[in-house]
C-alpha cells in the first residue's frame, strides 16, 4: 500500500510490513566561496550551485537550502581558509533524505581595497626650505577608501620647490605643487590591506617674504 517515508508498507502478497527510513546524505562537498575586496570583516559569500551530496541517488534532486560562510582571517592573503557552517538540504527530494554533518570548508582569497591619499592646496609666506603649513588631516591631506574604523597616523607632505612661482610679469602664481607620500597607519590599521594612490596637489602658493 502507499506511504511516506517513515510509513508502515504492506509486503505485495502478504500480510508483513516493513519500515522505509530517510537515506544519508554524509557530507555536502563542492560548495566554494567567492575572493573579495578587504572590507575589515570576515564574512564570505558561499557559491552553492555546484554542490555535490554524497549519498544521494541518482536522479534525486537536492539543493542546498541554507549556508553560511566566514574567513579564518580578515586581512589580505591568498589561499585563506573559510569554514561552511548551516548546511541544509533543499530539493524535491529532500523528504527522502537527513544530513549527516553541516559543515564543510573550501578557500578562498581577499584582496586589497583602494586607497587615495590626496595633498590639498596650502599657502606659505617663503621661508627658504619646502615645509608645509600643515601635515594634518583635513588641511594637508584627505583620505578616501578606508574602511570604517581604520585611520591613517600621517603622511608625508613637502613642497616639491621652495621657492616663490611667478609669471613674465612677476604675478605670484598659485601652481605650486606639493607632494603627498610615507603613510603612517594608527594601531589597528595595516596598509597591507590596501593598494594606496597618492595624489599631488598642483595649486597651492608661496607668498614672498616682506624684508
Amino acid at each position: 500500500t502507499a506511504g511516506g517515508l517513515g510509513s508502515n508498507y504492506t509486503l505485495v502478497g502478504g500480510g508483513r510490513t516493513v519500515d522505509v527510513t530517510r537515506a544519508t546524505i554524509s557530507t555536502i562537498s563542492g560548495v566554494t566561496a567567492t575572493n573579495k575586496i578587504y572590507d575589515g570583516n570576515t564574512s564570505a559569500a558561499l557559491v552553492t550551485t555546484n554542490a555535490v551530496f554524497n549519498g544521494m541517488f541518482s536522479g534525486d534532486d537536492l539543493n542546498v537550502a541554507t549556508s553560511t560562510g566566514v574567513f579564518a582571517d580578515s586581512h589580505v592573503a591568498q589561499g585563506i581558509t573559510v569554514s561552511i557552517s548551516g548546511l541544509t538540504l533543499g530539493g524535491t527530494d529532500l523528504g527522502n533524505y537527513t544530513l549527516a554533518s553541516t559543515t564543510a570548508s573550501t578557500t578562498a582569497n581577499i584582496t586589497q581595497a583602494a586607497l587615495t591619499v590626496t595633498a590639498l592646496t596650502q599657502t606659505k609666506v617663503y621661508d627658504g626650505n619646502t615645509t608645509v603649513t600643515s601635515s594634518a588631516l583635513g588641511t594637508g591631506y584627505s583620505v578616501s577608501g578606508l574602511i570604517t574604523g581604520e585611520t591613517l597616523d600621517s603622511v608625508t607632505l613637502a613642497y616639491a620647490t621652495k621657492d616663490v612661482s611667478r609669471d613674465g610679469n612677476g604675478v605670484v602664481q598659485s601652481n605650486k605643487t606639493i607632494t603627498v607620500g610615507g603613510a603612517v597607519a594608527t594601531s589597528g590599521t595595516q596598509l597591507t590591506d590596501y593598494a594606496i594612490s597618492y595624489v599631488n596637489n598642483t595649486a597651492s602658493t608661496i607668498t614672498p617674504y616682506v624684508v
